[in-house]
Protein backbone atom coordinates (compact mmCIF):
# COMPACT_ATOMS: atom_id res chain seq x y z
CA UNK A 1 0.00 0.00 0.00
CA UNK A 2 1.13 3.40 0.40
CA UNK A 3 3.37 5.06 2.80
CA UNK A 4 2.88 8.85 3.37
CA UNK A 5 6.54 8.65 4.35
CA UNK A 6 7.04 12.60 3.96
CA UNK A 7 3.38 14.20 5.11
CA UNK A 8 5.29 17.24 7.47
CA UNK A 9 2.43 18.44 9.05
CA UNK A 10 1.90 15.49 11.16
CA UNK A 11 3.92 13.30 13.18
CA UNK A 12 4.58 9.56 11.99
CA UNK A 13 6.33 6.77 12.58
CA UNK A 14 9.26 7.89 9.85
CA UNK A 15 11.32 9.88 10.86
CA UNK A 16 13.56 11.87 8.37
CA UNK A 17 17.43 13.30 9.69
CA UNK A 18 19.57 15.42 8.31
CA UNK A 19 23.55 14.36 7.44
CA UNK A 20 25.68 17.15 7.39
CA UNK A 21 22.96 19.47 7.13
CA UNK A 22 20.29 21.44 9.33
CA UNK A 23 16.69 20.41 8.93
CA UNK A 24 13.44 22.42 10.48
CA UNK A 25 9.75 23.24 9.13
CA UNK A 26 9.33 25.41 6.62
CA UNK A 27 6.29 26.81 4.17
CA UNK A 28 5.40 23.24 2.22
CA UNK A 29 3.57 22.29 -0.77
CA UNK A 30 0.49 21.90 1.29
CA UNK A 31 1.04 22.95 4.98
CA UNK A 32 4.41 22.55 6.76
CA UNK A 33 7.51 21.06 4.44
CA UNK A 34 10.91 20.33 5.71
CA UNK A 35 13.70 23.04 5.00
CA UNK A 36 17.30 21.29 4.34
CA UNK A 37 19.87 24.06 5.07
CA UNK A 38 22.96 24.87 6.36
CA UNK A 39 25.36 21.90 4.92
CA UNK A 40 28.48 21.33 6.56
CA UNK A 41 29.92 19.36 3.36
CA UNK A 42 28.48 18.74 -0.20
CA UNK A 43 26.65 15.83 -1.11
CA UNK A 44 24.98 16.16 2.11
CA UNK A 45 21.44 14.27 2.58
CA UNK A 46 17.93 14.38 3.66
CA UNK A 47 16.76 11.13 4.26
CA UNK A 48 15.42 8.12 6.85
CA UNK A 49 16.15 4.50 6.89
CA UNK A 50 13.47 1.52 6.93
CA UNK A 51 14.83 -1.46 8.83
CA UNK A 52 13.31 -4.80 9.90
CA UNK A 53 10.16 -5.67 7.90
CA UNK A 54 8.96 -1.89 7.17
CA UNK A 55 9.01 -2.44 3.74
CA UNK A 56 9.21 -6.06 2.47
CA UNK A 57 12.45 -6.63 0.57
CA UNK A 58 13.09 -8.13 -3.10
CA UNK A 59 10.23 -5.57 -4.29
CA UNK A 60 9.58 -3.09 -6.91
CA UNK A 61 8.85 0.20 -5.33
CA UNK A 62 7.26 3.51 -6.79
CA UNK A 63 8.37 6.88 -4.61
CA UNK A 64 7.65 10.43 -5.42
CA UNK A 65 8.44 13.34 -3.88
CA UNK A 66 8.34 17.36 -4.12
CA UNK A 67 11.69 19.55 -4.13
CA UNK A 68 11.71 23.43 -4.13
CA UNK A 69 15.04 25.49 -4.45
CA UNK A 70 14.86 28.18 -1.88
CA UNK A 71 18.11 29.99 -2.68
CA UNK A 72 20.46 30.57 -5.64
CA UNK A 73 23.84 30.95 -4.52
CA UNK A 74 26.12 32.83 -6.38
CA UNK A 75 28.36 31.14 -9.42
CA UNK A 76 25.95 28.47 -10.65
CA UNK A 77 22.40 29.46 -13.09
CA UNK A 78 21.14 25.65 -11.96
CA UNK A 79 21.68 23.18 -9.85
CA UNK A 80 21.42 19.35 -9.57
CA UNK A 81 18.75 17.65 -7.50
CA UNK A 82 18.52 14.00 -6.95
CA UNK A 83 16.19 11.31 -5.23
CA UNK A 84 18.03 8.36 -4.31
CA UNK A 85 17.85 5.15 -2.60
CA UNK A 86 19.89 2.81 -0.89
CA UNK A 87 20.21 -0.57 0.64
CA UNK A 88 22.81 -2.74 2.79
CA UNK A 89 24.09 -5.76 1.08
CA UNK A 90 23.58 -8.58 3.52
CA UNK A 91 26.28 -10.54 2.54
CA UNK A 92 28.97 -7.79 2.17
CA UNK A 93 27.60 -5.41 5.09
CA UNK A 94 28.06 -2.62 2.42
CA UNK A 95 25.64 0.53 1.56
CA UNK A 96 24.81 1.15 -1.93
CA UNK A 97 23.50 3.84 -3.62
CA UNK A 98 21.40 4.62 -6.70
CA UNK A 99 18.82 7.93 -8.43
CA UNK A 100 16.20 6.70 -8.70
CA UNK A 101 15.43 10.24 -10.35
CA UNK A 102 17.05 13.72 -10.68
CA UNK A 103 16.91 17.12 -12.32
CA UNK A 104 20.01 18.12 -13.48
CA UNK A 105 19.03 21.65 -13.64
CA UNK A 106 17.16 23.30 -10.90
CA UNK A 107 16.52 27.05 -10.68
CA UNK A 108 14.88 28.92 -7.38
CA UNK A 109 12.66 30.29 -9.83
CA UNK A 110 10.58 26.66 -10.33
CA UNK A 111 9.15 26.64 -7.62
CA UNK A 112 7.54 23.17 -6.15
CA UNK A 113 8.33 20.02 -8.73
CA UNK A 114 7.31 16.33 -8.28
CA UNK A 115 10.26 14.14 -8.56
CA UNK A 116 9.38 10.29 -9.02
CA UNK A 117 10.72 6.86 -10.21
CA UNK A 118 10.79 3.25 -9.51
CA UNK A 119 13.46 1.36 -7.90
CA UNK A 120 13.91 -2.62 -7.33
CA UNK A 121 15.07 -3.96 -3.73
CA UNK A 122 17.39 -6.80 -3.85
CA UNK A 123 15.89 -9.18 -1.52
CA UNK A 124 19.44 -10.08 0.34
CA UNK A 125 19.34 -6.48 2.16
CA UNK A 126 19.03 -5.70 5.42
CA UNK A 127 17.57 -1.95 4.71
CA UNK A 128 16.30 0.40 2.50
CA UNK A 129 17.50 4.31 2.82
CA UNK A 130 15.64 6.79 0.65
CA UNK A 131 17.06 10.35 0.54
CA UNK A 132 17.04 13.71 -1.32
CA UNK A 133 20.63 15.12 -1.82
CA UNK A 134 22.37 18.31 -3.97
CA UNK A 135 26.01 18.79 -4.49
CA UNK A 136 26.12 22.39 -3.32
CA UNK A 137 26.47 22.65 0.30
CA UNK A 138 25.74 26.30 0.05
CA UNK A 139 22.41 25.08 -1.76
CA UNK A 140 19.05 25.42 0.84
CA UNK A 141 16.46 23.70 -0.70
CA UNK A 142 12.44 21.97 0.83
CA UNK A 143 11.24 18.65 0.81
CA UNK A 144 7.01 17.45 0.97
CA UNK A 145 4.46 15.20 0.51
CA UNK A 146 7.00 12.02 -0.25
CA UNK A 147 5.24 9.15 -0.69
CA UNK A 148 6.37 5.38 -1.28
CA UNK A 149 4.58 2.03 -2.39
CA UNK A 150 5.23 -1.07 -3.35
CA UNK A 151 4.13 -2.16 -7.23
CA UNK A 152 2.18 -5.13 -7.32
CA UNK A 153 3.20 -6.66 -11.08
CA UNK A 154 -0.06 -8.20 -12.63
CA UNK A 155 -0.32 -11.99 -13.31
CA UNK A 156 -0.14 -11.61 -16.97
CA UNK A 157 1.74 -8.06 -17.90
CA UNK A 158 0.75 -8.70 -21.53
CA UNK A 159 -2.99 -9.65 -21.00
CA UNK A 160 -3.50 -6.35 -19.80
CA UNK A 161 -1.34 -4.41 -22.18
CA UNK A 162 -4.22 -6.42 -24.68
CA UNK A 163 -6.77 -4.96 -22.58
CA UNK A 164 -5.54 -1.27 -22.75
CA UNK A 165 -4.79 -2.03 -26.50
CA UNK A 166 -8.21 -3.20 -27.39
CA UNK A 167 -9.57 -0.25 -25.47
CA UNK A 168 -6.73 2.78 -26.51
CA UNK A 169 -6.13 1.66 -30.18
CA UNK A 170 -9.66 0.39 -31.19
CA UNK A 171 -13.09 2.57 -32.09
CA UNK A 172 -16.96 1.76 -32.27
CA UNK A 173 -18.13 1.17 -35.88
CA UNK A 174 -21.85 1.12 -36.16
CA UNK A 175 -22.86 -0.60 -39.04
CA UNK A 176 -26.50 -0.06 -40.13
CA UNK A 177 -28.43 -1.57 -42.76
CA UNK A 178 -31.81 -0.82 -45.11
CA UNK A 179 -32.83 -3.53 -46.84
CA UNK A 180 -35.18 -2.58 -49.27
CA UNK A 181 -37.23 -5.89 -50.47
CA UNK A 182 -37.87 -9.13 -48.83
CA UNK A 183 -34.08 -10.90 -48.17
CA UNK A 184 -33.06 -12.85 -45.82
CA UNK A 185 -30.81 -11.07 -43.47
CA UNK A 186 -28.29 -14.19 -43.91
CA UNK A 187 -27.62 -13.93 -47.05
CA UNK A 188 -25.59 -10.42 -46.42
CA UNK A 189 -22.25 -9.87 -45.30
CA UNK A 190 -19.57 -7.73 -44.92
CA UNK A 191 -15.90 -8.21 -45.87
CA UNK A 192 -13.43 -5.47 -44.08
CA UNK A 193 -10.21 -4.71 -44.50
CA UNK A 194 -8.11 -2.21 -43.20
CA UNK A 195 -5.79 0.07 -45.73
CA UNK A 196 -3.95 2.14 -43.16
CA UNK A 197 -3.30 2.80 -39.33
CA UNK A 198 -3.24 6.23 -37.86
CA UNK A 199 -0.77 5.37 -35.44
CA UNK A 200 2.75 6.01 -37.12
CA UNK A 201 5.38 3.52 -37.51
CA UNK A 202 8.44 4.83 -38.73
CA UNK A 203 12.10 4.69 -39.55
CA UNK A 204 14.98 6.02 -40.01
CA UNK A 205 16.00 5.77 -43.79
CA UNK A 206 19.27 6.20 -45.46
CA UNK A 207 18.46 9.36 -47.95
CA UNK A 208 20.80 8.49 -50.35
CA UNK A 209 19.19 5.04 -51.54
CA UNK A 210 16.22 6.59 -50.94
CA UNK A 211 16.98 9.50 -54.14
CA UNK A 212 18.99 6.68 -55.83
CA UNK A 213 22.02 8.95 -55.60
CA UNK A 214 24.54 6.14 -54.59
CA UNK A 215 26.41 3.42 -55.99
CA UNK A 216 24.03 0.67 -54.35
CA UNK A 217 22.58 -1.94 -57.99
CA UNK A 218 19.11 -0.40 -59.18
CA UNK A 219 17.69 -3.55 -57.78
CA UNK A 220 18.80 -3.62 -54.25
CA UNK A 221 17.84 0.42 -53.97
CA UNK A 222 14.09 -0.56 -55.09
CA UNK A 223 14.26 -3.65 -52.42
CA UNK A 224 15.45 -0.66 -49.88
CA UNK A 225 12.51 1.62 -50.58
CA UNK A 226 9.96 -1.33 -51.15
CA UNK A 227 10.47 -2.70 -47.49
CA UNK A 228 10.09 1.15 -46.46
CA UNK A 229 6.88 1.63 -47.79
CA UNK A 230 5.38 -1.97 -47.37
CA UNK A 231 6.01 -1.93 -43.90
CA UNK A 232 6.43 1.73 -42.58
CA UNK A 233 4.06 5.00 -42.65
CA UNK A 234 6.58 7.05 -41.57
CA UNK A 235 10.23 7.93 -41.97
CA UNK A 236 13.01 10.33 -40.45
CA UNK A 237 16.03 11.17 -43.07
CA UNK A 238 18.90 10.18 -41.06
CA UNK A 239 21.50 12.49 -41.10
CA UNK A 240 21.07 15.00 -43.20
CA UNK A 241 18.87 17.78 -41.23
CA UNK A 242 21.38 18.20 -38.70
CA UNK A 243 22.80 21.43 -38.93
CA UNK A 244 26.73 20.23 -38.91
CA UNK A 245 25.60 18.65 -42.53
CA UNK A 246 22.91 21.57 -43.49
CA UNK A 247 25.74 24.36 -42.80
CA UNK A 248 29.29 22.88 -42.41
CA UNK A 249 30.26 26.58 -43.41
CA UNK A 250 28.61 29.51 -42.44
CA UNK A 251 25.72 30.51 -44.44
CA UNK A 252 26.73 27.38 -46.94
CA UNK A 253 23.43 25.66 -47.33
CA UNK A 254 23.64 22.05 -48.86
CA UNK A 255 20.34 20.16 -49.49
CA UNK A 256 21.43 18.51 -52.44
CA UNK A 257 20.54 15.02 -50.20
CA UNK A 258 17.55 16.39 -48.14
CA UNK A 259 15.68 17.41 -50.95
CA UNK A 260 15.12 14.23 -53.32
CA UNK A 261 14.73 12.52 -50.16
CA UNK A 262 11.86 14.43 -49.08
CA UNK A 263 10.25 14.79 -52.40
CA UNK A 264 10.86 10.76 -52.97
CA UNK A 265 9.28 10.48 -49.47
CA UNK A 266 6.06 12.56 -49.87
CA UNK A 267 5.49 11.45 -53.25
CA UNK A 268 4.67 7.80 -51.94
CA UNK A 269 2.40 9.13 -49.11
CA UNK A 270 5.22 9.05 -45.99
CA UNK A 271 4.40 10.81 -42.68
CA UNK A 272 7.95 12.87 -42.06
CA UNK A 273 9.29 13.04 -38.78
CA UNK A 274 12.00 15.67 -39.20
CA UNK A 275 14.48 15.94 -36.19
CA UNK A 276 16.31 17.35 -34.94
CA UNK A 277 16.52 21.57 -35.27
CA UNK A 278 18.83 21.65 -32.73
CA UNK A 279 20.91 19.52 -30.59
CA UNK A 280 22.13 20.55 -27.04
CA UNK A 281 25.58 18.85 -27.53
CA UNK A 282 28.15 21.19 -28.81
CA UNK A 283 30.22 17.96 -29.90
CA UNK A 284 27.15 17.90 -32.79
CA UNK A 285 27.17 21.77 -33.73
CA UNK A 286 29.22 23.38 -36.58
CA UNK A 287 32.64 24.54 -35.43
CA UNK A 288 31.84 28.10 -36.78
CA UNK A 289 28.85 28.31 -34.11
CA UNK A 290 31.00 27.84 -30.78
CA UNK A 291 33.17 30.92 -31.80
CA UNK A 292 30.45 32.91 -31.65
CA UNK A 293 29.48 35.36 -28.82
CA UNK A 294 25.87 34.73 -27.25
CA UNK A 295 23.87 37.44 -28.90
CA UNK A 296 25.36 36.52 -32.17
CA UNK A 297 24.49 32.58 -31.41
CA UNK A 298 20.99 33.60 -31.11
CA UNK A 299 20.68 34.92 -34.02
CA UNK A 300 22.16 32.06 -36.00
CA UNK A 301 19.70 29.69 -33.92
CA UNK A 302 16.83 31.97 -35.06
CA UNK A 303 18.10 32.04 -39.12
CA UNK A 304 18.61 28.03 -38.47
CA UNK A 305 15.43 27.18 -37.80
CA UNK A 306 13.67 29.44 -40.33
CA UNK A 307 16.54 27.75 -43.49
CA UNK A 308 15.47 24.34 -42.01
CA UNK A 309 11.81 24.54 -41.01
CA UNK A 310 10.89 26.69 -43.38
CA UNK A 311 12.35 24.95 -46.79
CA UNK A 312 10.17 22.18 -46.09
CA UNK A 313 7.32 24.00 -44.46
CA UNK A 314 4.33 21.69 -45.14
CA UNK A 315 6.03 18.78 -45.36
CA UNK A 316 7.18 18.00 -42.55
CA UNK A 317 4.54 16.78 -40.01
CA UNK A 318 6.62 16.75 -36.89
CA UNK A 319 9.88 18.18 -35.88
CA UNK A 320 11.82 17.52 -32.67
CA UNK A 321 12.80 20.90 -31.61
CA UNK A 322 15.48 20.14 -29.29
CA UNK A 323 17.36 16.59 -28.39
CA UNK A 324 18.73 16.37 -24.97
CA UNK A 325 18.42 19.13 -23.28
CA UNK A 326 18.57 16.97 -20.11
CA UNK A 327 21.28 14.63 -20.70
CA UNK A 328 23.83 16.83 -21.32
CA UNK A 329 25.17 19.68 -19.43
CA UNK A 330 23.48 22.53 -20.87
CA UNK A 331 25.78 23.38 -23.87
CA UNK A 332 23.29 25.82 -24.90
CA UNK A 333 21.99 27.55 -22.22
CA UNK A 334 25.67 27.95 -21.23
CA UNK A 335 26.58 29.18 -24.88
CA UNK A 336 23.81 31.81 -24.74
CA UNK A 337 23.69 32.73 -21.42
CA UNK A 338 20.06 32.57 -21.35
CA UNK A 339 18.78 29.79 -19.19
CA UNK A 340 15.29 29.78 -21.01
CA UNK A 341 16.84 29.45 -24.44
CA UNK A 342 14.84 26.55 -24.77
CA UNK A 343 11.31 28.71 -24.95
CA UNK A 344 13.55 30.58 -27.87
CA UNK A 345 13.97 27.33 -29.94
CA UNK A 346 9.83 26.64 -29.96
CA UNK A 347 9.31 30.41 -30.64
CA UNK A 348 11.62 30.48 -33.37
CA UNK A 349 10.16 26.92 -34.69
CA UNK A 350 6.19 28.12 -34.22
CA UNK A 351 7.17 31.29 -36.68
CA UNK A 352 8.60 29.07 -39.04
CA UNK A 353 6.26 26.80 -39.92
CA UNK A 354 2.61 27.71 -37.40
CA UNK A 355 1.49 23.76 -38.06
CA UNK A 356 3.77 21.41 -37.80
CA UNK A 357 4.19 19.36 -34.63
CA UNK A 358 6.58 20.45 -31.98
CA UNK A 359 8.38 18.36 -29.75
CA UNK A 360 11.08 18.07 -27.00
CA UNK A 361 13.56 14.95 -27.11
CA UNK A 362 15.05 13.69 -24.40
CA UNK A 363 17.18 10.41 -23.20
CA UNK A 364 17.20 8.16 -20.35
CA UNK A 365 13.35 8.86 -19.71
CA UNK A 366 12.21 5.45 -20.29
CA UNK A 367 15.21 2.93 -20.77
CA UNK A 368 15.90 4.32 -17.36
CA UNK A 369 13.62 7.07 -15.23
CA UNK A 370 16.39 9.45 -14.19
CA UNK A 371 15.13 12.43 -16.18
CA UNK A 372 11.30 11.75 -16.52
CA UNK A 373 10.12 14.16 -14.25
CA UNK A 374 12.55 16.74 -15.19
CA UNK A 375 11.58 16.40 -18.44
CA UNK A 376 7.67 16.78 -17.41
CA UNK A 377 8.76 20.09 -15.83
CA UNK A 378 10.44 21.42 -18.89
CA UNK A 379 6.96 20.65 -21.04
CA UNK A 380 5.43 22.34 -18.20
CA UNK A 381 7.76 25.22 -18.66
CA UNK A 382 7.06 25.53 -22.66
CA UNK A 383 3.14 25.34 -21.55
CA UNK A 384 3.52 28.03 -19.62
CA UNK A 385 5.34 29.89 -22.45
CA UNK A 386 2.02 29.40 -25.01
CA UNK A 387 3.38 26.38 -26.37
CA UNK A 388 1.86 23.21 -27.14
CA UNK A 389 5.05 20.76 -27.47
CA UNK A 390 5.01 16.87 -27.52
CA UNK A 391 7.05 14.64 -25.89
CA UNK A 392 10.01 12.71 -27.83
CA UNK A 393 11.56 9.99 -25.71
CA UNK A 394 14.87 8.15 -27.11
CA UNK A 395 14.83 4.50 -26.67
CA UNK A 396 17.98 2.33 -27.19
CA UNK A 397 17.80 -0.89 -25.18
CA UNK A 398 20.70 -3.36 -24.79
CA UNK A 399 22.39 -5.46 -21.85
CA UNK A 400 22.95 -2.58 -19.57
CA UNK A 401 19.42 -1.16 -20.29
CA UNK A 402 16.92 -4.20 -20.90
CA UNK A 403 13.59 -4.33 -21.73
CA UNK A 404 11.47 -4.47 -18.46
CA UNK A 405 7.67 -4.25 -19.06
CA UNK A 406 6.55 -2.88 -15.96
CA UNK A 407 9.19 -0.44 -15.22
CA UNK A 408 9.09 1.29 -18.82
CA UNK A 409 5.00 1.32 -18.15
CA UNK A 410 5.76 3.40 -14.80
CA UNK A 411 7.76 5.31 -16.42
CA UNK A 412 5.99 6.17 -19.75
CA UNK A 413 3.21 6.80 -17.00
CA UNK A 414 5.08 9.67 -15.19
CA UNK A 415 5.75 11.27 -18.81
CA UNK A 416 1.87 11.33 -19.40
CA UNK A 417 1.80 13.62 -16.40
CA UNK A 418 2.13 16.33 -18.69
CA UNK A 419 -0.75 15.63 -20.47
CA UNK A 420 0.65 15.62 -24.33
CA UNK A 421 1.19 13.23 -26.66
CA UNK A 422 4.17 11.08 -26.46
CA UNK A 423 6.24 9.93 -29.30
CA UNK A 424 9.01 6.93 -29.40
CA UNK A 425 12.55 7.65 -31.64
CA UNK A 426 15.28 5.88 -32.21
CA UNK A 427 14.58 2.77 -31.06
CA UNK A 428 16.54 -0.19 -31.59
CA UNK A 429 16.91 -3.45 -29.26
CA UNK A 430 20.62 -4.71 -29.46
CA UNK A 431 20.88 -8.65 -29.02
CA UNK A 432 23.07 -10.63 -31.69
CA UNK A 433 20.47 -13.35 -30.39
CA UNK A 434 17.78 -12.57 -32.87
CA UNK A 435 15.29 -14.70 -30.80
CA UNK A 436 15.62 -12.49 -27.85
CA UNK A 437 15.98 -9.07 -30.00
CA UNK A 438 12.69 -10.28 -31.44
CA UNK A 439 11.10 -11.21 -28.01
CA UNK A 440 12.53 -7.78 -26.46
CA UNK A 441 10.83 -6.09 -29.64
CA UNK A 442 7.97 -7.51 -29.01
CA UNK A 443 7.58 -6.74 -25.22
CA UNK A 444 8.38 -2.89 -25.98
CA UNK A 445 6.02 -2.44 -28.71
CA UNK A 446 3.11 -4.09 -26.93
CA UNK A 447 3.47 -2.12 -23.98
CA UNK A 448 4.08 1.36 -25.70
CA UNK A 449 1.05 0.53 -28.14
CA UNK A 450 -1.05 -0.06 -25.08
CA UNK A 451 -0.03 3.71 -23.63
CA UNK A 452 -2.64 5.93 -24.29
CA UNK A 453 -0.62 8.82 -24.99
CA UNK A 454 2.04 7.33 -27.80
CA UNK A 455 1.24 8.43 -30.67
CA UNK A 456 3.96 6.79 -32.60
CA UNK A 457 6.76 4.77 -32.71
CA UNK A 458 9.90 5.58 -35.23
CA UNK A 459 12.70 2.18 -35.43
CA UNK A 460 16.24 3.61 -35.60
CA UNK A 461 16.89 2.00 -38.91
CA UNK A 462 16.16 -1.68 -39.96
CA UNK A 463 18.96 -3.30 -42.56
CA UNK A 464 22.10 -4.64 -41.04
CA UNK A 465 24.55 -2.97 -42.70
CA UNK A 466 22.31 0.56 -42.23
CA UNK A 467 21.97 0.47 -38.40
CA UNK A 468 22.92 2.63 -36.13
CA UNK A 469 24.18 -0.02 -33.50
CA UNK A 470 25.21 -4.09 -34.80
CA UNK A 471 23.01 -6.74 -33.56
CA UNK A 472 19.32 -4.38 -34.19
CA UNK A 473 18.53 -5.18 -37.42
CA UNK A 474 14.99 -6.42 -38.63
CA UNK A 475 16.66 -7.44 -42.31
CA UNK A 476 19.58 -9.30 -42.98
CA UNK A 477 21.89 -9.26 -46.04
CA UNK A 478 21.72 -7.62 -49.75
CA UNK A 479 18.47 -9.83 -50.14
CA UNK A 480 16.38 -8.06 -47.68
CA UNK A 481 15.83 -11.53 -45.62
CA UNK A 482 13.63 -10.53 -42.36
CA UNK A 483 15.00 -11.86 -39.32
CA UNK A 484 12.90 -12.82 -36.17
CA UNK A 485 13.14 -9.17 -35.04
CA UNK A 486 11.72 -8.26 -38.78
CA UNK A 487 8.45 -11.34 -38.86
CA UNK A 488 7.82 -9.98 -35.30
CA UNK A 489 7.08 -6.26 -36.01
CA UNK A 490 5.09 -7.50 -39.58
CA UNK A 491 3.27 -10.16 -37.39
CA UNK A 492 2.26 -7.20 -34.53
CA UNK A 493 1.01 -4.64 -37.13
CA UNK A 494 0.31 -6.47 -40.28
CA UNK A 495 -1.65 -9.03 -38.31
CA UNK A 496 -2.62 -8.69 -34.82
CA UNK A 497 -2.94 -4.95 -34.60
CA UNK A 498 -4.76 -5.11 -37.38
CA UNK A 499 -8.55 -5.28 -38.33
CA UNK A 500 -9.46 -7.39 -41.20
CA UNK A 501 -12.60 -9.69 -41.32
CA UNK A 502 -15.84 -10.48 -42.45
CA UNK A 503 -19.36 -9.19 -40.13
CA UNK A 504 -23.03 -10.64 -40.51
CA UNK A 505 -26.01 -9.17 -39.01
CA UNK A 506 -27.43 -10.12 -36.29
CA UNK A 507 -31.33 -10.41 -36.71
CA UNK A 508 -32.43 -13.26 -38.92
CA UNK A 509 -35.76 -11.42 -40.14
CA UNK A 510 -35.49 -7.88 -39.90
CA UNK A 511 -34.28 -5.68 -42.72
CA UNK A 512 -33.87 -2.59 -40.84
CA UNK A 513 -31.24 -3.58 -38.39
CA UNK A 514 -27.48 -2.38 -37.36
CA UNK A 515 -24.48 -4.60 -35.66
CA UNK A 516 -21.36 -2.45 -33.70
CA UNK A 517 -17.65 -3.85 -34.20
CA UNK A 518 -14.70 -2.39 -32.79
CA UNK A 519 -11.57 -1.33 -35.56
CA UNK A 520 -8.26 -0.34 -35.05
CA UNK A 521 -7.77 3.46 -36.07
CA UNK A 522 -7.04 3.87 -39.68
CA UNK A 523 -8.87 3.75 -42.96
CA UNK A 524 -10.84 0.99 -44.35
CA UNK A 525 -12.34 -0.42 -47.30
CA UNK A 526 -15.52 -2.78 -47.11
CA UNK A 527 -17.68 -4.84 -49.54
CA UNK A 528 -21.24 -5.62 -49.35
CA UNK A 529 -21.85 -9.13 -50.25
CA UNK A 530 -25.46 -10.63 -51.22
CA UNK A 531 -25.25 -14.21 -51.60
CA UNK A 532 -21.62 -14.35 -52.40
CA UNK A 533 -20.97 -11.87 -54.75
CA UNK A 534 -19.47 -8.26 -54.43
CA UNK A 535 -22.44 -5.58 -55.11
CA UNK A 536 -20.79 -2.51 -53.60
CA UNK A 537 -17.48 -1.55 -51.77
CA UNK A 538 -17.55 1.49 -49.41
CA UNK A 539 -15.02 3.55 -47.74
CA UNK A 540 -14.80 4.38 -43.96
CA UNK A 541 -12.20 5.46 -41.24
CA UNK A 542 -11.90 5.52 -37.40
CA UNK A 543 -10.41 7.65 -35.96
CA UNK A 544 -9.93 8.65 -32.27
CA UNK A 545 -12.52 10.63 -30.22
CA UNK A 546 -15.06 10.39 -33.73
CA UNK A 547 -18.52 8.62 -33.81
CA UNK A 548 -18.07 6.13 -37.13
CA UNK A 549 -21.46 5.14 -38.64
CA UNK A 550 -21.48 3.48 -41.77
CA UNK A 551 -24.85 3.01 -43.49
CA UNK A 552 -25.82 0.69 -46.30
CA UNK A 553 -29.00 0.10 -48.12
CA UNK A 554 -29.27 -2.70 -50.45
CA UNK A 555 -31.45 -2.22 -52.99
CA UNK A 556 -33.97 -4.70 -54.77
CA UNK A 557 -31.53 -5.70 -58.02
CA UNK A 558 -32.78 -5.81 -61.38
CA UNK A 559 -35.07 -8.02 -62.94
CA UNK A 560 -33.67 -11.09 -63.66
CA UNK A 561 -30.63 -10.99 -61.36
CA UNK A 562 -29.70 -14.90 -60.57
CA UNK A 563 -28.35 -14.21 -57.00
CA UNK A 564 -31.10 -12.06 -55.81
CA UNK A 565 -33.13 -13.93 -56.77
CA UNK A 566 -31.90 -17.33 -54.80
CA UNK A 567 -31.66 -15.32 -52.10
CA UNK A 568 -34.99 -13.94 -51.65
CA UNK A 569 -36.86 -17.49 -53.12
CA UNK A 570 -34.31 -18.74 -50.08
CA UNK A 571 -35.83 -16.46 -47.93
CA UNK A 572 -39.81 -17.02 -48.43
CA UNK A 573 -39.47 -20.88 -48.51
CA UNK A 574 -38.03 -20.04 -44.81
CA UNK A 575 -40.72 -18.48 -43.89
CA UNK A 576 -42.99 -20.13 -45.49
CA UNK A 577 -42.11 -22.98 -43.96
CA UNK A 578 -41.94 -21.95 -40.10
CA UNK A 579 -45.21 -21.09 -41.19
CA UNK A 580 -46.22 -24.42 -41.74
Amino acid sequence: GDMDIGDFDNKNKYHWYGKGATVTHTDGLQGKGALVSDMTKKNAIFGQVFTGDEVPHGGMYYMEGHVKIINHPKGSDWFEMNMKYGYKNAKQNKNKFSVVNGYPRLRSDDGWVKIAGEFELPSNCTQLMVLFQSKDKNLEFAVDEVSLKQIIPVADWEIAANEMIHENRKGNVKLSVNITYNLDPSFVGFEVRQLSHDFKLGVYVAEKIINASNNYAPDFKDRYRDYVYDNFNSATPALRFRWSKVEPTQDELDWKNSDPAMYTLKENGMNIYGQPVFENDDRRWPRWVKNMDSEELVKAMNKRANDLIGRYKGSVDQWVVCEDTLSRKGDFETYTKNPDILTKMFDFARAADEDATLLLSNNDVVRMSYLSSAMVHQINRLKDAGHSPHIDVQCQFDDDYPVEPIKIMTRLNILAEADVPIWVSQLHVQRDDVIKRADDLENFLRVAFAHPKVEGITLNGFWDEKVVQPDTSLVDTNEFNKNEAGWTVSRLFEKEWRTDGYVTLPELFKRVQSTDFRAFYGDYEMDVIVDGEVVETRGFSVHKDVSTEVNVKIDNPKHGDSVAKRSVYSADMDQFNALL
